[in-house]
């Protein structure tokens, strides 16, 4: 038995790595189609239909068992959706200057109190 388990291990491996891959493949498909969602009407509709592009090659390549084709497709969805990251940042305002200060929160007055287990 333990000779078998051996035996399978490089296998038992590869199948896991394979199996990590796809559920990262998962996580960021979920994370693009959130992306793209809450981006709304912010992000750049050329950068939209290219995240929706880099999804649906992300799922092709998750049914299969490519690991190389998934990680490929993984990368290429990240660089895509760092880009409505990038368009969002832009919508935001922008800091204090340099030379500026940011305003201090003062002081305030909670109390705290922590009670021990009995």
């Amino acid at each position: 038995m333990k000779a078998d388990a051996e035996t399978h291990a490089g296998e038992d491996a590869k199948r896991k790595e394979l199996v990590e891959a796809k559920n990262l493949a998962e996580q960021m498909i979920y994370t693009a189609e959130k992306a793209v969602k809450d981006a709304g009407e912010k992000a750049p509709a050329e950068v939209v239909t290219e995240v929706n592009e880099k999804v649906a090659l992300l799922r092709t390549a998750r049914d299969g068992d490519d690991m190389e084709a998934i990680k490929n497709a993984s990368e290429a969805l990240s660089t895509s959706l760092s880009k409505i990251g990038e368009a969002m940042m832009k919508d935001q305002p922008q800091a204090a200057p340099e030379g500026e200060a940011a305003p201090e929160a003062g002081p305030t007055d909670a109390e705290f109190s922590e009670e021990k287990p009995k």
